[in-house]
Order: structure tokens, then sequence, then C-alpha cells
């Protein structure tokens, strides 16, 4: 029989051989699980159909929604206002409409948001209220148990602009909201914030 020494360096031989076989192999079938769930993540996130639907007065809003479509390969979809709200006196019948909670005449839209599995919609925000564009858009599309998140544009604070946009479509399904303040004049935190959130929304 051997010593005590040298049976107890012998089993400690053991223990590292063992030990050296059995967690390469753990470590090899967490590394296929993982690479597993990526891929599937991967297939889920691109065979996704989004469409981001936006309304823009000035271009602030046309900016971020072409953002946010080309980081989620959406396709995009402009509501136009065919009441005339450029200038002075066009800001002011916006505001006027929107504190309102009116609706306004747009022209038809080229995209069918019942295609989509995620739809994404943007508004400038006007005296903390949804543009009359964009109310009247949800007003002429049903999104009952739709994915949709919800982006604004504002100068100021957004107010109650989210509560009031979602109580629009108290059916659909929100995956998440951003509000970007002044997006021309903070370009590189703009550019964050979108990919940031696109990146949840991929999720």
């Amino acid at each position: 029989m051997l010593p005590l020494s040298r049976r107890s360096a012998r089993y400690s031989q053991l223990v590292i051989r063992k030990s050296v076989t059995f967690f390469p192999a753990r470590l090899r079938c967490a590394l296929v699980f993982y690479r597993k769930r990526a891929l599937t993540t991967l297939e889920v996130s691109s065979s996704m159909k989004a469409l981001v639907v936006y309304y823009s007065r000035t271009g602030n809003t046309k900016s971020v929604a072409e953002e946010i479509a080309a980081e989620l390969g959406a396709d995009v979809d402009e509501v136009v206002d065919l009441k005339k709200r450029e200038g002075r006196m066009g800001y002011l019948s916006a505001s006027i409409d929107a504190t309102s909670n009116r609706e306004t005449n747009i022209s038809e839209t080229k995209k069918n948001p019942a295609d989509y599995d995620l739809i994404v919609i943007g508004t400038p925000v006007w005296f903390y209220s949804p543009s009359s564009a964009i109310r009247t858009y949800i007003a002429k599309h049903d999104v009952s148990g739709k994915n949709v998140a919800l982006f604004f544009t504002c100068n100021g604070g957004p107010g109650g602009v989210v509560e009031k946009t979602k109580n629009l479509m108290p059916n659909a399904v929100f995956m998440g909201e951003l509000i970007l303040a002044k997006p021309s004049q903070n370009k590189n935190e703009t550019k964050k914030k979108i990919v940031e959130w696109c990146t949840t929304l991929r999720q």
C-alpha cells in the first residue's frame, strides 16, 4: 500500500485529470447552446416585418423616422396632412387643433399596417398632444392586438403626450416609447438613443 502522502498526491492528480476533461465538455455544450440561442434570436429579428409611420411638419420627425427605419430594416410610410401647416399661421392652427383633439384630412397612405408585425408611429409633440395627422391615421387604422412602438420629437417637455397617444389605441400591445428633445440640435445623442431603442425593439 502507498504511503498516505503519495496516495493523496495521486488522488489530486486524478481529480485534476477529470476536471480537465469534464469542464471543456461542459464549456463546449454551453457554447453550442448559446450559439443556437443567438441564431434563433437573429432569425426572429430578421423575419420581423416592421413599419415606421410618421408625420412631420418641419422635417425633424422625418429625419428620426428614417434613422429608425434604417436601424430596424423597416418600411416607411409618411402621413401627409392636407391642411396647410407651414409658417406661423400653420403653427398656430396646429396648436389649436392639437389642444382641441381635432382630426384633419390626410392623404391615403401607401402601406397597410395589418401586414406588419411591428408598427412604429412617430409624431411631433403639439402642446403635449400628438399631431392631428397621427390622430387621424390612428382613427383610420385598427391596430388592435398589434405590436406598437411610439416615438416623439419635441422642443420642450412632452407633458402627457405618451398616455394621450396610447389612449387612441387602447387594444394595441405597446413595446416601448422614445422621446427626443430637439433632435436636430443634439444629433450625436439622438443617434445613440435611436440605436439603443431599436436594439430593445428587436429583442
